[in-house]
């Protein structure tokens, strides 16, 4: 319990920490789920009786993780690859702590709930901090909450994670009356958050996250009445929640957050007595007993009325030309809605070119991909749209692109080899309470899934790696087979470390060397303007900590370039064309310097170089037809433009 409760602690720590998804928050949480693994290796010894599907879940993640470094040697951005492999090695080392060691049915209910009202209170300390900032809008990104993830999607599918388990911990009998009224409330804060995020990925997940829940999680009409209270409470306020958006004039951001803040603070202090007050009924009223059936009865046929009003509600509004339209605009890349009109009302979006180049890529390299996370060079090359996703916004897509048939199937038969390990724990598990804690920890990795689909979350760690802390969990909840006992010595407990020590090794000076590389370029970025010598050294250090990546290079250039350093901007340029020769701002800076000394030749060699790179680069086009009306190229003018440019655009880390 001990290793898991901190990890979850980590874990909530991250989704503070802009979701986990700069390297030097994610990383340093691996090195700490690695140093965890370590100890709880040396404290408990080889696992023992572990399920045959958990020994397949983990040997098949692991076998994906090599095929993620293995990538590394085909990508042409390795450091980026290098950074994606890591990624999935921390998520490895998390499966592993809950899935190797067996759990039992209070402590998964404490993980559990440390998991839902941690994040419910974080989104709580969020909504609070922004009202109460006079900047509120630092919280937003076009007038939808980004904060703390700074990608809204990612924080939407961050409050619904967290979400399930909330609900589950208001309708278990075993906490006391005011832990369930908070549960209560909690889910109901982080429905309302999510639904201030307008998702429309969260829109088509949760109703199916939603039903999984019902179906999986014994004690339906408990849950039934939970979800009901959170939604009639979430739908009080969406008025004034939606109107943050939908109703967004000039100036007008502080009323409409403080009329949704109070809505929400209102909504919550109603759940909270109301779930209260319900969980001190609950506990004189016997499961078994006469009164209890019949109002369990009353409930079901309600909501069995219920679902057959809201299907007729639906078909009589012509589904299938709704949903033909809809497919219609996605498939056209048409824009997404304005500040001041809904976003669930179109489907604007150009995911339908995201994914169309992410299949491409995957038919030209069917079995290997081009190395993991780098899609964005690809969709660069290939895709018609003017943004520049990083990501191709839908996990399957992604990993076949990326790492080809055979990532695929690797990761594929690893969730589903875990999802295994939970079945066999909801089948062999005796008590109904016990059943309901593996179901509920299921059900926050099947909304994962489901989101992730449509959306790119595997790159958040505050997202995916609760989703799978909890499959594994699920699994590790099962009963074990009992072997016959064998003296415990001092041997038998550090073998196990010490023949994992060579690989666990391995992975933290993985995990070490980009960390302590990103924490120089960070402290640089931060430092150059008084200390400008400093801050060029620890880019030096970061350059020969991290043998792959080009960051290093091009904050370097960067910074040399507004100390008006041109020799020193530009051998840190060449030095990154050495790693990413198609590096696309790389090859534009230098032809801004080659222009602006008069080497027009060169200019335009490297211009073009920048312009097969990234096609619809309006910058590096301006710049060229500039160069061939003969007029002269002035480098900080344009640099200027560039970052003028970025700053009247959401800055996410989409």
């Amino acid at each position: 319990l001990a290793p898991c409760l901190l990890t979850v602690v980590a874990i909530v720590a991250l989704a503070a920490s802009d979701g986990g998804f700069y390297p030097t928050a994610w990383y340093a949480a691996g090195l700490f789920f690695l140093g965890l693994l370590a100890v709880t290796l040396l404290a408990l010894g080889r696992p023992r009786g572990l399920p045959w599907p958990a020994v397949a879940a983990l040997a098949l993640f692991a076998a994906y993780t090599a095929w993620n470094y293995c990538s590394i040697a085909w990508a042409d951005d390795q450091g980026a690859a290098w950074d994606g492999a890591n990624r999935t090695a921390a998520y490895l080392v998390v499966l592993a702590l809950f899935a190797l060691w067996p759990a039992e049915r209070r402590g998964a209910t404490l993980l559990l709930g440390v998991l839902g009202l941690g994040i419910a209170g974080l989104g709580l300390v969020e909504l609070l901090r922004a009202n109460a900032s006079s900047t509120p809008a630092d919280w937003f990104v076009g007038a939808r909450l980004a904060g703390p993830a700074g990608y809204i999607n990612a924080n939407v599918a961050m409050w619904t994670v967290a979400l399930f388990p909330c609900v589950f911990l208001a309708t278990r009998r075993e906490p006391p009356a005011p832990v369930r009224g908070a549960s209560l409330a909690g889910a109901g804060v982080l429905a309302a958050l999510a639904l201030m995020g307008q998702s429309r990925g969260w829109a088509l997940a949760l109703p199916l996250g939603v039903l999984f829940y019902l179906v999986l999680v014994p004690g339906r009409i408990r849950s039934l009445l939970a979800l009901a209270a959170v939604a009639t409470g979430t739908l009080a306020v969406s008025g004034p929640v939606l109107a943050v958006h939908d109703e967004l004039t000039p100036g007008g951001l502080d009323e409409l957050l403080a009329d949704a803040t109070v809505a929400i603070l209102t909504m919550a202090i109603v759940l909270f007595f109301a779930g209260t007050a319900a969980a001190l009924v609950d506990r004189g009223v016997k499961p078994e007993s006469r009164p209890a059936r019949l109002a369990s009865r009353a409930i079901a046929g309600l909501a069995a009325v219920a679902a057959v009003v809201a299907l007729a509600v639906a078909l009589a509004s012509d589904p299938v030309d709704r949903v033909s339209d809809a497919w219609g605009e996605f498939k056209r890349g048409e824009d997404e809605a304005d500040v001041g009109a809904s976003r669930f009302g179109t489907a604007g979006t150009n995911r339908y070119d995201f994914w169309s180049v992410a299949w491409e890529v995957f038919r030209e390299e069917p079995l290997r991909g081009v190395g993991v996370e780098n899609f964005q060079a690809e969709y660069l090359r290939r895709g018609e749209s003017f943004e520049q996703p990083r990501y191709a916004h839908s996990l399957e897509l992604g990993v076949l692109a990326q790492t080809g048939l055979v990532g695929a199937l690797l990761l594929a038969a690893a969730l589903l080899a875990a999802l295994v390990a939970a079945a066999l724990a909801l089948r062999r598990l005796p008590g109904a309470a016990d059943r309901a804690c593996a179901a509920a920890a299921v059900a926050v990795f099947v909304y994962w899934l489901l989101h992730a689909s449509v959306d790119w979350l595997w790159e958040f760690p505050a997202v995916t790696a609760p989703a799978l802390a909890m499959l594994g969990l699920a699994g590790a909840l099962a009963p074990r087979q009992k072997r016959a006992e064998t003296p415990t010595t001092s041997w038998s407990r550090t073998a196990p470390a010490l023949l994992m020590a060579p690989v666990l090794l391995a992975l933290g000076v993985s995990l070490a060397l980009p960390w302590l590389a990103e924490r120089h370029i960070a402290r640089a970025a931060e430092t150059w303007r008084t200390e400008p010598e400093a801050a060029l050294e620890r880019l030096d250090r970061a350059a020969s900590l991290n043998p792959l990546a080009t960051k290093a290079q091009l904050t370097e250039a960067t910074i040399a370039l507004r100390l008006d350093r041109i020799p020193r901007a530009e051998r840190a340029l060449r030095d990154a064309l050495e790693r990413q020769p198609d590096n696309s701002y790389a090859l534009l800076e230098l032809g801004l310097i080659a222009a602006s000394r008069g080497d027009r030749r060169e200019a335009r060699a490297l211009l073009r170089r920048a312009l097969e790179s990234n096609p619809r680069d309006v910058v590096v086009r301006e710049v060229l037809g500039e160069l061939r009306r003969g007029r002269r190229i002035d480098l900080e003018e344009v640099n200027d433009e560039i970052v003028t440019r970025a700053r009247g655009v959401a800055i996410t880390p989409d």
